[in-house]
């Protein structure tokens, strides 16, 4: 089975969407997104979020049991 985890740092892709400017953007985006979504729903995306960048970085935990 092929390995399909991501080299994040210095990976050269073309990506979809354009990085942050500055941690000011992100900080800005990130208040925009939030105060859009309920209170009681934030942890969802926090969850989303990191579940995501752990499978960016590692793949999904169901191949990488199945490499055993």
């Amino acid at each position: 089975m092929s390995n399909n985890k991501a080299e994040i740092p210095n990976q050269k892709r073309r990506r979809m969407f354009a990085s942050f400017i500055n941690q000011e953007h992100q900080q800005a985006v990130l208040d925009d997104v939030l105060r859009v979504i309920p209170a009681h729903h934030q942890h969802k995306l926090f969850l989303f979020l990191g579940m995501m960048d752990s499978t960016i970085a590692e793949g999904y935990s169901e191949e990488n049991n199945n490499d055993n």
